[in-house]
């Protein structure tokens, strides 16, 4: 009788194993991140755009920012082309701005701080733009500086977003948009885009949407945000992954 009991338990402990890796591992929480109203990505080993029913169950719940900050953890509905905040009793939550929404609690929308490039950071910016040809500009239209611990050495690193694009002081120059990343000195062109005089008006320029950290890695990712001027083309962003002490793309616009 016992050892019937032994077998019993054996056989009943198997079946569980097998359930679960049957049904265990593909109930896994799938991850997702919603950016304005055009943007859903899924991560399926890597970040892809998800293009299955615009719709989350209820039971799916976000933690929304909009560009005041954190708002709480909500559900988002999908309603003519926009996203939608509601609490759990279906009460509407006025957002600001473009929202980024995830269900993963582990990732996290970092403050930082903005500044415009000194003395010095203008003359380190007259050097990289002389790879470019680019020997003079008039004046800068975006002018940004963030300095933050990205790869957490205790230490804050640069990042500096510029362009001379679409603004109304230049005068026949070359054109550029310009995304570098500056550690002990270092420099890394993460975005580029030079353009003439004539192609200005369909050219792209490229801000940092986001800092995050989304593997727990503690180490940043960056969002980037790619438009046109007046809107002649839609919004596309990218994530970018610190590997090695350079950023690499993880999620392009295509």
């Amino acid at each position: 009788m016992k050892k019937s009991y032994i077998i019993l338990a054996i056989i009943l402990v198997s079946f569980m194993i097998i359930m679960y890796l049957i049904f265990g591992f593909n109930s896994k929480k799938e991850t997702y991140i919603v950016i304005g109203n055009d943007v859903k990505w899924k991560l399926n080993n890597k970040w892809e755009d998800d293009n299955t029913s615009v719709q989350f169950p209820t039971s799916t719940k976000f933690n929304v920012y909009d560009e005041t900050g954190y708002l709480g953890n909500y559900i988002i509905k999908h309603h003519n082309d926009k996203w939608y905040v509601f609490d759990e009793s279906d009460n509407f939550i006025k957002t600001s701005g473009d929202i980024f929404a995830t269900n993963d609690s582990a990732i996290v929308l970092e403050d930082y701080e903005v500044t415009e490039l000194n003395n010095d950071d203008l003359k380190q910016l007259d050097e990289i733009l002389k790879e470019y040809d680019i020997l003079d500009y008039t004046l800068l239209s975006i002018n940004k500086k963030i300095e933050f611990d990205f790869n957490q050495d205790g230490e804050n690193e640069e990042l500096f977003i510029v362009s001379n694009l679409f603004s109304e002081e230049n005068n026949g120059e070359d054109l550029f948009s310009l995304i570098y990343y500056v550690n002990n000195n270092k420099v890394q062109i993460i975005k580029e885009n030079i353009v003439s005089k004539e192609n200005e008006l369909d050219s792209q320029y490229s801000d940092v949407g986001y800092i995050l950290n989304v593997d727990r890695n503690k180490k940043y990712e960056l969002i980037i945000k790619n438009e046109c001027f007046n809107n002649v083309c839609e919004p596309c962003y990218e994530m970018y992954k610190l590997k090695f002490g350079k950023y690499k793309s993880i999620k392009s616009c295509e």
